[in-house]
């Protein structure tokens, strides 16, 4: 176009310079070139005019286009974007008393973990409600690696932690943006391939650090707490041990083995009384007019008499041995009493007793504490757990000691003497017996050795039972068995001696 602008101005320009040449002689020739010129420009304006339009139209063309496509491109991508912006919101929040009541355990954690003895103990006091923050992305607050909230005493930790928050999510942030990006450009390949974000970028250290500080002051705090429940614990049960330890020394002092009857020779008192018996007895007759009572009275002090002969006699018999048994294991000398007085001990004997209970374990202090309680005597029933006077009891002492006692007493003391022979010597055969009709055959061989075990273990249980209830035992010889009371007696003691003394041999 600009060449045929160029073109009629020159067409133009001749036709001016011929006709001024030769105005006079062709007037005619000039004006027609003047119209020659008027004409083309003309054609050029029209040529411009349609040009721009043309040019106007195909530049609003894909304009037009472009903009619905960007329209509904950007709302999508607000969308998305007002999405991920909610998502990455940081907010920090400051702990109310109701929070920090919820929290406390945390809450301690976190002043032992970022707060020195000093500082923490001086902003103790100036403390309140708004002393703790917590830092949330979204509607999710930071925790640990332990997965606990954490909280931090102080604003500017809580910026901190929060500013890296802020600094990691823009980046997700931005990513995410560029990917939807990509996902609206690239085909279905390229967005699968999806763009890896590098992880140093994704990192905090520092709500890292401060984390981990927490956690390992969270855990210090429960091993101190379980430790301090461990030593109330311990301190319990010491004080429980010494309150058994203490409970069977003053045993001791009125222990069964230790307070025996008044010491005088049986064969003088039993004549004494059955001389005075006579004498009563006779007076009794001679005199005229007495009471039809007198006579039961006078035998009834006999019978008292024979008792007191009989009990003195057993104790003899019976309990030195297993005193002296427990003085030669424990390295003391005890004193015994007579009659209704306390037998008490030297400081050194309870000292030394004090020491041994004391290097018991519970489980033998509880046993031995039961069976000082069924049998009234710490010393008998330490010789039943622990000691071997009432195991090498021969059957021939028995014997003898229940000869000796039906001597003494002749009315009841055959009975005696052959419950405590039988007791004493009629286990021992049964079980041997047992043992070598299965000696053929282990099972039976193995049933035998229990059997007899047991049946030494209940002879044990039985002499123990017998050498601390010598007054009940002479007391039935003489009086009666009252059914249904000592036989109940008897039987639940001889069940917790056999007890205490097989939890005992268990461990």
């Amino acid at each position: 176009m600009t060449s045929l602008f160029a073109a009629a101005a020159a067409a133009a320009a001749a036709a001016t310079t011929s006709s001024a040449a030769a105005a006079a002689a062709r007037s005619g020739a000039a004006a027609g070139g003047a119209l020659a010129v008027r004409a083309y420009r003309c054609v050029g304006c029209s040529i411009r005019r349609f040009s721009a339009a043309a040019a106007a139209a195909a530049v609003a063309a894909p304009a037009a286009a472009a903009a619905a496509t960007g329209s509904a491109a950007a709302a999508t991508h607000a969308a998305a974007a007002a999405l991920i912006a909610k998502k990455c919101r940081i907010s920090i929040n400051a702990l109310s008393e109701a929070d920090l009541s919820r929290k406390a355990e945390a809450a301690a954690a976190a002043q032992a973990a970022f707060l020195s003895s000093s500082s923490s103990s001086s902003s103790s006091s100036s403390s309140s409600s708004s002393s703790m923050f917590s830092v949330s992305i979204g509607s999710t607050p930071v925790k640990t690696t332990e997965g606990v909230e954490l909280l931090l005493p102080s604003r500017a930790a809580a910026v901190a932690v929060a500013a890296e928050a802020l600094r990691v999510q823009r980046y997700v942030q931005q990513q995410q943006e560029l990917l939807l990006q990509q996902q609206q450009q690239l085909q279905e390949k390229q967005q699968q391939q999806g763009r890896q974000l590098p992880l140093h970028l994704l990192r905090r250290p520092l709500t890292g650090l401060l984390a981990f500080a927490q956690d390992v002051s969270f855990q210090q705090q429960q091993q101190k707490q379980q430790q301090q429940k461990q030593q109330q614990q311990g301190q319990q049960q010491q004080a429980l041990q010494q309150q058994i330890v203490e409970e069977l020394l003053t045993f001791v002092e009125t222990d069964t083995a230790l307070c025996r009857e008044a010491s005088a020779r049986p064969e003088a008192l039993l004549q004494q009384d059955t001389a005075a018996a006579a004498a009563a007895a006779a007076a009794a007759a001679a005199e005229e007019g007495s009471s039809s009572s007198t006579p039961a009275l006078l035998q009834q002090q006999c019978r008292s008499w024979e008792l007191r002969a009989a009990v003195l006699l057993q104790e003899q018999l019976l309990l030195p041995p297993i005193v002296a048994a427990f003085s030669s294991r424990h390295k003391v000398l005890l004193r015994s009493s007579e009659g209704i007085q306390a037998a008490t001990q030297t400081p050194e004997t309870l000292q030394r007793l004090r020491a041994y209970l004391k290097q018991l374990t519970p489980l033998q202090l509880v046993a031995l504490q039961a069976a000082a309680g069924q049998l009234r005597s710490v010393i008998i029933a330490d010789e039943l757990l622990f000691g071997s006077a009432l195991q090498q009891q021969p059957a021939a002492a028995a014997a003898a000691a229940a000869a000796a006692a039906a001597a003494a007493v002749p009315a009841a003391g055959g009975s005696a003497g052959q419950s405590a022979a039988s007791a004493a010597a009629g286990c021992p055969p049964r079980a041997a017996a047992a043992a070598g009709e299965g000696a053929a055959d282990a099972a039976t061989a193995a049933a035998a050795a229990a059997a007899a075990a047991a049946a030494a273990s209940a002879a044990t249980v039985r002499r123990a039972w017998e050498a601390s209830s010598i007054e009940t035992q002479q007391q039935q010889q003489h009086c009666g068995t009252v059914c249904g009371a000592h036989d109940t007696a008897e039987a639940e003691a001889l069940l917790w001696l056999s007890a205490a003394r097989a939890a005992v041999s268990l461990f």
